[in-house]
């Protein structure tokens, strides 16, 4: 009988002390996890118990608090940026925005008269031509951000739409005395793609190698195996590294006073088109030569003329 008792008094105290070992355990996951609020530690929980279950809830809760680091790091990663670019939209409407009054109150206040006036008329007109197509890049990035952009997707032949867009932009190859060597597959290439979104993303490509006078350009078609590849390259000898691997990024410019004519959305928006139609987009910087390469599946339906 006495060692029944002794046995049972042995029990209470080992359920006890397991009692308050847990208890003091949860309690110090529960100063961890307020101090994770209040604070906005990373402090990760650690256990003395081998309690399996206890163990399995530390665990769950530091995944948990590795993700709410992730987020919060994403968090402000985010507002950085997002501050960084409302001060480069402010300088680039601002810019020209302020050129444009400028001209205005001088063509107002009667200072100017003949050629002069009409030189400040078409300054003050290529001003707001900058600042429509900042706007329209703004607005076209937004559509594309929050998926509303109106594509209309159809089966397109790649090597007809691209030569059109080249042989748009001869004069301004010949203003830099640039030729352009052209390389396109001599059988059709069909992708499913919008047309008109098409277009912008070889046009903004084109108007880069122009603003920037590239050298030796380089424009391709193929067939890859299941894919259709296009390549535009030139020669741009001292671009930077970091230059080179920024160059999706939106308003990023090589000019570091953004005092160019670029708004630094043109491959940014070329970026989200090509993905959003199914694509993919790469840029690579090797021995000074400059390429973006673009590839979309290759459709068998058929084109309509």
């Amino acid at each position: 009988m006495l060692l029944i008792i002794i046995f049972l008094l042995l029990l209470l105290v080992g359920i006890w002390l397991r009692f308050f070992l847990l208890k003091r355990e949860i309690r110090k996951m529960g100063n961890i996890i307020r101090r994770a609020h209040d604070e906005k530690s990373n402090e990760q929980i650690t256990v003395s118990s081998q309690d399996k279950d206890i163990v399995a809830l530390a665990n769950t809760i530091n995944l948990l608090f590795g993700d709410i680091h992730d987020e919060r790091s994403d968090h402000e990663r985010y507002r950085l940026e997002s501050s960084k670019n409302l001060g480069n939209i402010s300088h680039d409407l601002r810019t020209p925005l302020t050129s444009v009054i400028g001209y205005i109150q001088l063509l107002r206040s009667g200072a100017a008269s003949g050629q002069k006036e009409q030189w400040y008329l078409d300054v003050a007109s290529k001003r707001a031509a900058m600042l429509k197509q900042l706007v329209d890049g703004l607005y076209e990035l937004t559509c594309l951000d929050t998926h509303i952009y109106p594509f209309e997707i159809e089966v397109v032949e790649i090597n007809a739409q691209l030569a059109n867009e080249v042989a748009s932009y001869y004069d301004k190859f010949m203003e830099i005395s640039e030729e352009p060597v052209i390389e396109l597959e001599d059988s059709p290439l069909t992708i499913l793609a919008d047309k008109s979104a098409l277009t912008r993303i070889f046009d903004n490509l084109l108007h880069n190698m122009i603003q920037h006078r590239g050298t030796d350009i380089h424009i391709s078609s193929k067939r890859v195996h299941n894919s259709v590849q296009v390549c535009f390259s030139n020669k741009a000898t001292g671009l930077p590294a970091e230059t080179a691997t920024r160059l999706f990024e939106r308003f990023f410019s090589g000019d570091k006073s953004r005092s160019g004519q670029g708004s630094g959305l043109g491959l940014s928006i070329v970026k989200e088109f090509v993905e959003q139609m199914g694509g993919h987009i790469t840029s690579n910087y090797q021995s000074g030569v400059l390429s973006f390469v673009m590839e979309w599946p290759v459709t068998t339906m058929r084109f309509k003329d």
